[in-house]
């Protein structure tokens, strides 16, 4: 009797356990059938929040400013010199003056480092000055005492990795005409709509002086690492009557420092200054730009934390003499030429006044055989005149 009773309580045991286990399946189930709906939902909810590409405003700002660089050639300078200065967390960092010159197969650039709170930095103290001509480019630096320029490397023509890099830069420095578009901003803005991870859309916000504001944001994870310095997103502030030229930036980027981590960057920039030319060319001559650095190592760990403030000024622009091949070579900075390089000499001054005066000498005697034949004729037709 009492094993029967066991028996029965055992089997509604085993039932009841049984039911209650299907009945937390079914739950969980259900739960989970809950849960993935609801993030299906948002995900929809995002997707239909995300902002959308706006290619003809891409367009348009590619136009413009093509059409910029077209007319802005005409009011590049072929010499300028600029300086700036960098407070770190509210220390003066570093002083310096930057100064390009180029001509139609030449080119120069140098920074003169007036002051660098950074002891390691090799420049500290020097003006450094690189240059390229079609023949050879060098590299020369003297202490801001006053020193000769003493060279440091030459580059022939028959390096080719090397010098072809130099023409490169060169190529930059004689083309580039970005300067008024993109002087607060830290990356090259063509290049970054021609990039099929960035978008750009605009934005409603109302903005004085008939500006527009844009956003080019990067949808793409950040895992292109052959990028010096990849930028998530910029919110730019932009003068349509100036071919659409860049007066105020915001910008977030992260860059990989590969033999310590990475830095990420938030900052923002205004100009100050700017000339115009032909009533439509905004060139920029003053920006400041703020902004924090946080460095990184390998692990995610903060290394260090820097608050900037970055000013920067056009001190000189010439735009009406060309510079002569001669001002880029080693002979202009009291060096010697390198070996087998001859350069075209100048024809000396008073070569220009002999041709001068034998062309005086010419004119005089052809003047003078001139005259000498119409006297010779009218004394001829008188003679046979009275003989008539």
């Amino acid at each position: 009797m009492y094993s029967c009773r066991g028996s029965c309580l055992l089997g509604f045991a085993r039932l009841f356990v049984s039911h209650l286990l299907l009945m937390s399946a079914l739950s969980l189930a259900g739960h989970r059938l809950v849960a993935l709906q609801n993030d299906d939902r948002s995900r929809v909810d995002s997707n239909q929040n995300r902002p959308r590409d706006q290619p003809e405003l891409r367009q348009l700002l590619l136009s413009a400013w093509r059409q910029y660089r077209e007319v802005y050639s005409r009011y590049k300078p072929y010499e300028q010199l600029s300086s700036a200065c960098t407070y770190h967390n509210g220390q003066l960092f570093s002083a310096l003056q930057d100064y390009q010159k180029y001509n139609a197969s030449c080119a120069l650039w140098s920074t003169r480092w007036l002051f660098s709170a950074e002891k390691t930095n090799p420049s500290r103290g020097k003006e450094v000055l690189v240059c390229v001509n079609p023949a050879y480019g060098f590299h020369l630096e003297r202490n801001l005492s006053g020193s000769p320029w003493v060279l440091v490397k030459l580059i022939p023509a028959s390096a080719d990795k090397e010098f072809q890099t130099l023409q490169e830069s060169a190529k930059v420095i004689r083309d580039s005409s970005m300067y008024a578009l993109g002087a607060l901003v830290p990356e090259a803005l063509d290049e970054l709509l021609k990039r099929p991870e960035f978008i750009i859309y605009r934005t409603n916000e109302q903005q004085t002086d008939g500006d527009i504001c844009v956003i080019i944001e990067n949808l793409g994870p950040p895992k292109d690492e052959s990028m010096p310095s990849l930028i998530r997103k910029l919110i730019l502030t932009l003068r349509p009557e100036y071919y659409y030229a860049v007066i105020r930036c915001q910008y977030e980027r992260r860059s990989p420092v590969y033999h310590w981590g990475w830095f990420e960057e938030k900052g923002e920039g205004e100009a100050l200054e700017w000339k115009v030319y032909d009533s439509k060319i905004l060139h920029i001559t003053g920006t400041v730009i703020k902004g924090t650095v946080i460095d990184y190592d390998n692990k995610g760990k903060v290394i260090r934390l820097v608050n900037y403030v970055s000013e920067s000024k056009l001190e000189e622009a010439q735009r009406e003499r060309v510079p002569s091949d001669e001002e880029f070579t080693l002979r202009y900075y009291g060096l010697p030429e390198p070996a087998g390089v001859t350069w075209p000499k100048p024809r000396p001054w008073w070569l220009y006044l002999s041709h001068m005066g034998l062309s005086l000498v010419v004119m005089g005697l052809s003047l003078g055989a001139y005259l000498h034949w119409r006297r010779v004729r009218r004394a001829y037709l008188d003679a046979k005149a009275h003989a008539a």
